[in-house]
């Protein structure tokens, strides 16, 4: 049954589980870290996000985990948050969704939709929302952690997925759909976001163009604790 999120709802990401405390080892390819338990223990944990993480994930950094029991899970342990010495920083993008129900409500722009579900698994769309009048708007959320001074910066790598987004944005805003793309920072200590030219400057040429056909950008910052994240706060995105 598809999963269906209605915008008068508030939710708040909370952990259902109690969280492990560990010591990040290693990344082993892109989705799997090496890390030592308080017990001393050495496990391999899935680690949900395909950026770099730079400036945050490094060997012997504090990380948390949480644990899934079921059986049909390769790896029950899961990062979730990372201790950078300032700030807990959350690393697990696959609750993006669920964070971005909740800024809904407190987006005017996107007060006109009542209805938000996930969008179609072949698409680079995370949610489609709709209006009473039927009209339809397509999300894109994408984690941003690049840090520069009290900055964040997006892009902060070039990937090959971003040529697709570009694509199937612009055929989104030819059939007359709204496009939002929501830059998710699971962390709080910045002041700003603003894009970064030297990474992929290609990539950064057409996103303006697109947003100049009617993209629209914006970034949300959250709330990291033990306990659970919760977006706290909007800023504005410049290109």
């Amino acid at each position: 049954m598809m999963k269906i999120y209605f915008i008068f709802m508030k939710i708040t990401m909370n952990f259902t589980t109690q969280l492990y405390k560990a010591s990040f080892i290693q990344r082993n390819a892109k989705l799997l870290a090496e890390v030592q338990l308080e017990s001393g223990e050495y496990v391999f944990a899935y680690l949900p996000n395909m950026t770099d993480l730079n400036g945050i994930l490094f060997p012997g950094c504090e990380v948390y985990l949480s644990y899934n029991t079921s059986e049909f899970k390769r790896l029950h342990y899961v990062v979730e948050l990372v201790n950078t010495g300032a700030c807990l920083v959350g690393v697990n993008v696959d609750h993006h969704l669920d964070l971005f129900v909740e800024a809904v409500g407190g987006f005017p722009e996107l007060s006109v939709y009542k209805t938000i579900m996930p969008a179609e698994e072949h698409t680079v769309f995370d949610a489609e929302l709709i209006s009473e009048q039927n009209e339809r708007a397509f999300v894109i959320i994408a984690p941003i952690y690049e840090k520069n001074g009290m900055a964040l910066t997006y892009p902060d790598s070039i990937m090959v997925g971003n040529r697709q987004i570009i694509r199937q944005i612009n055929q989104a805003l030819d059939d007359k759909c709204k496009v939002y793309l929501c830059l998710l920072a699971q962390r709080q200590d910045f002041m700003e976001a603003k894009i970064n030219w030297q990474v992929d400057p290609a990539f950064v040429v057409e996103l303006k163009n697109l947003c100049e056909k009617g993209l629209e950008i914006f970034c949300c910052g959250c709330s990291v604790t033990m306990q659970g994240i919760q977006i706290i706060n909007r800023y504005p995105f410049n290109i």
